[in-house]
């Protein structure tokens, strides 16, 4: 990682209970000087990121728009397998994995995650469109392809209940489950899920699932004109 890396990661896992990591500090760890961070926190500001800065209490990650493949994959574990795709824009992450997973073997492209900043064609059930503006929202899909599949809806009510823990982690927020793919806040719908599975038509199985997740997270001026 280089020190913008370093720096970003640093913010977004800090010791202290308030989130601020003083400017020393992170200068310590980058190795740069003080100056060069605050560069970097620039940096950081233009690319979407929400960075509070504090006299004597240093910087914090407060949100923002930050997405690129780099800042996503800060936030994984380092032994969690995952590999990130990022778009800035694309039709859909769900059609998206599934063209990749029509020209390989279903298992190289198990713990694939698309990612995109938006959605042009972002779809929900029964041909639903889901609105997918910039800067509104997490639209992602996750393939899972390590064993043949027989309880797809377990995948989904899987899916649905960690978008609620994530709901509640990161925003305090009681999210709820309407069975069986879609996530309610005060009565609101902000989430929908969508798994979509590759036949094995000779084998007679489900070889891969592709389970797309889209979170509607900030009201965005780029709002469909009928929500």
């Amino acid at each position: 990682m280089d020190a913008k890396d370093i720096l970003l990661h640093t913010l977004s896992h800090p010791a202290s209970a308030d989130g601020f990591v003083s400017g020393q500090e992170l200068a310590d760890r980058c190795g740069v000087s003080r100056t060069s961070v605050w560069k970097y926190v620039e940096v950081l500001r233009r690319q979407g990121a929400l960075i509070e800065a504090v006299t004597n209490r240093g910087y914090r990650l407060a949100g923002g728009n930050l997405f690129t493949k780099d800042s996503i994959a800060l936030l994984l574990p380092k032994d969690s397998g995952v590999r990130i795709h990022f778009f800035p824009e694309i039709d859909s992450t769900n059609t998206e994995a599934k063209r990749r997973l029509s020209d390989c073997a279903p298992e190289a492209l198990h713990k694939a995650v698309f990612v995109a900043a938006a959605q042009t064609a972002g779809r929900g059930r029964m041909g639903r469109a889901f609105h997918s503006p910039e800067g509104g929202g997490v639209y992602l899909s996750i393939v899972y392809a390590s064993a043949p599949i027989t309880q797809p809806a377990r995948l989904t009510a899987t899916a649905a209940v960690g978008v609620c823990r994530a709901l509640q982690a990161v925003y305090s927020a009681n999210a709820k489950i309407k069975w069986v793919n879609d996530v309610f806040v005060n009565g609101k719908k902000v989430c929908g899920i969508l798994t979509e599975g590759t036949t094995n038509f000779e084998k007679g199985r489900i070889d891969a699932a592709v389970i797309g997740i889209v979170v509607n997270i900030v009201w965005t001026r780029r709002r469909s004109p009928e929500l």
